[in-house]
């Protein structure tokens, strides 16, 4: 009920415990889980310590805090309530009323500040932090899907396409686009792998072109020793040919799959088409998607390709040497992020797909022009977080 009433208003809160400690900031809530609260500017308490505290109700972004802490401690060592598992949606939860908190959207009742635990798939890392996705449509303002995790200082983000649990306070954070979910995550123990990255396919062409079979109305790409980015061999796409090999995945994968590989781009102005493609479904019920060279489209900056949207250029210029390409398929919602694009491990691009068509097939090389120039292909991996 405090936490409905207007800034500015002094509240006390008697016998809760301290759940998480941060630089600027510690979290108390009930021992029931029943609410939890930011207390700004506290110190020298631990997680675990059972206090009483007196202060002044604030607001930053939809989260109520409490500010001019004077904090008495009970007694130390008190058992910290079990996290409180839900789905990503739910987090943050609402609180209606004039001074609710909380996110009108969320079905869930207001958990701002209390100790809870989200499980799902990592769709992206960085320094400090990681975002988590359960498959519920949650995003903020930077476009990534999920829940950003913010990390502790010394403490690496899982690998995305890992599967984790995530243990941490529920918060609310400016993402750039409107307040948005976050989960701050206290220790290296909150964060548990449950499942690592699982390649599906791989090959390097060390062995032989075997796996790949020649596109329709294409010759096929060859092994070749002049260039290769790991070994002595890579797959060979000649110029003067529409050479295009691809590989059958012998089963469909709807969702949360990627594919990734290495090209060398020769750099020349003239024609070219060397695409990296994921494809499935036959007829009207097909779809696919693509990334590389396209030079009807640009001779000079690197293209993607969906079926829904058509061409579209991605403002990465081409250059002589090799370059990481990757597709990465999330659930179909009809948003233009169901599809991502990424070229050396940046995005670049975003795009739709069509409702209920999997993929099946990886396609390599030119299915489109006779070429100028000849391209190589190398390590090219599918699965689940590549």
């Amino acid at each position: 009920e405090a936490q409905q009433q207007i800034d500015g208003l002094p509240v006390e809160f008697w016998n809760k415990v301290v759940t998480a400690v941060f630089e600027d900031r510690v979290y108390i809530q009930e021992p029931d889980s029943s609410a939890g609260i930011a207390v700004l500017g506290a110190s020298g308490l631990n997680v675990g310590d059972l206090v009483s505290v007196k202060g002044y109700l604030d607001r930053v972004n939809c989260e109520r805090v409490l500010t001019s802490p004077q904090v008495f401690v009970v007694r130390q060592e008190e058992k910290i309530p079990r996290a409180l598992r839900m789905p990503a949606g739910r987090v943050g939860g609402h609180q209606p009323g004039l001074f609710g908190a909380g996110f009108p959207d969320s079905p869930g009742v207001l958990n701002l500040g209390l100790l809870i635990c989200v499980t799902g798939r990592v769709t992206k890392s960085g320094l400090g932090y990681f975002y988590v996705s359960d498959g519920s449509e949650v995003i903020d303002g930077s476009g990534i899907r999920g829940i950003r995790v913010s990390l502790p200082p010394g403490v690496s983000a899982p690998q995305a396409g890992s599967v984790v649990s995530v243990t941490g306070i529920a918060g609310c954070k400016d993402a750039g686009a409107g307040e948005a979910r976050i989960i701050y995550a206290r220790t290296p123990e909150d964060i548990v792998t449950v499942q690592g990255p699982e390649i599906i396919f791989s090959d390097d062409f060390e062995n032989g072109p075997d796996a790949w079979s020649a596109s329709p109305g294409c010759f096929p790409m060859m092994i070749n020793d002049a260039r290769a980015r790991s070994g002595r061999r890579s797959f060979l796409s000649r110029d003067d040919a529409m050479e295009g090999s691809e590989h059958d995945l012998g089963q469909r994968f709807s969702a949360n799959v990627g594919l990734t590989a290495w090209l060398y781009d020769s750099g020349g102005s003239g024609p070219q088409s060397q695409l990296l493609q994921l494809r499935g479904g036959t007829g009207e019920l097909s779809d696919g998607f693509a990334i590389g060279i396209h030079s009807p489209v640009s001779p000079n900056l690197y293209c993607v390709f969906t079926e829904k949207d058509g061409w579209s250029v991605t403002g990465v210029p081409r250059r002589a040497g090799w370059v990481k390409l990757t597709i990465r398929l999330n659930s179909y919602t009809g948003r233009d992020d169901d599809v991502r694009f990424l070229i050396n491990d940046q995005e670049v691009a975003g795009g739709r797909r069509k409702s209920g068509v999997a993929v099946s097939r990886i396609i390599l090389g030119n299915q489109h022009l006779l070429p100028a120039f000849p391209a190589w292909w190398d390590d090219v991996v599918f699965g689940y977080g590549q």
